[in-house]
């Protein structure tokens, strides 16, 4: 932009012309957030804590695995009590369908 050496006198031009309205044209912002270097309470932070032990959970990898399977087959259990559901209702419905067809059978 300067070149190898800027001069004193462009760097001041630059300043007081270009650069001000070069930052006009930018409208992006940063973000400058103030570090928080202030001490916690240890209680609020024993609280924290715990929160974020629940939320994970305390597990072993063969815990985790037990959980996984029990999830799936209540899921597969959900999904085959919805499929018995929905045939025992096409039965009953083939059954009404049938004895409403036997009882106009004879007209």
């Amino acid at each position: 932009m300067f070149g190898n050496e800027p001069k004193d006198s462009e760097i001041l031009e630059f300043v007081s012309e270009k650069m001000m309205e070069l930052m006009n044209l930018t409208k992006v912002g940063t973000d400058a957030k103030r570090s928080k270097n202030t001490r916690v309470n240890p209680k609020r932070l024993a609280r924290q804590a715990s929160k974020e032990i629940a939320q994970r959970g305390l597990s072993s990898h063969a815990q985790e695995a037990i959980k996984l399977d029990l999830e799936s087959r209540k899921l597969q259990r959900k999904v085959h009590n919805r499929q018995q559901i929905i045939e025992e209702y096409e039965r009953k419905y083939q059954l009404r369908v049938q004895k409403a067809k036997k009882k106009h059978r004879g007209k």
